[in-house]
């Protein structure tokens, strides 16, 4: 056997042992994509959750504000203005999680976390005070 015909079998022998492989690492890539979207979809519903709670409590608070004196109006209307930013802040992450990429989600994540629990606690403060 010559030396080139040597080279070739090695060659053909060592793509066959390393596509297997391949197949592997593409499949892993995929579910990695999967896993990526997953937790961008449930940090979504998360947000779109709490901003939805947000909404509700304004629109309380709206209705409040209708039969309230002067004072407890104003008040009001500076906890419906709180919210407001919190939704915008909320809103805001929603977009960049739109463009997530894998190298980020872990940041977003972690930064939507803390928003959900601002937001929560701007709520159950806001509640706690008009009961």
């Amino acid at each position: 056997m010559d030396r080139e015909n040597v080279v070739k079998r090695a060659l053909l022998g060592l793509v066959l042992l390393l596509l297997p492989l391949a197949f592997v690492a593409v499949a892993c890539g995929e579910d990695t994509e999967d896993e990526l979207q997953q937790q961008i979809e449930e940090l979504r519903e998360s947000i779109q959750s709490t901003i939805d709670d947000i909404e509700g409590e304004v629109e309380d608070l709206s209705q409040r504000a209708q039969n309230a004196t002067q004072d407890e109006r104003r008040d009001i209307e500076e906890q419906i203005d709180r919210l407001g930013e919190r939704r915008q802040e909320l809103e805001q992450k929603l977009d960049e999680l739109r463009s997530a990429t894998e190298e980020r989600i872990e940041d977003l994540r972690s930064e939507a976390d803390q928003l959900v629990d601002d937001a929560e606690e701007t709520l159950e403060d806001i509640k706690s005070r008009f009961e």
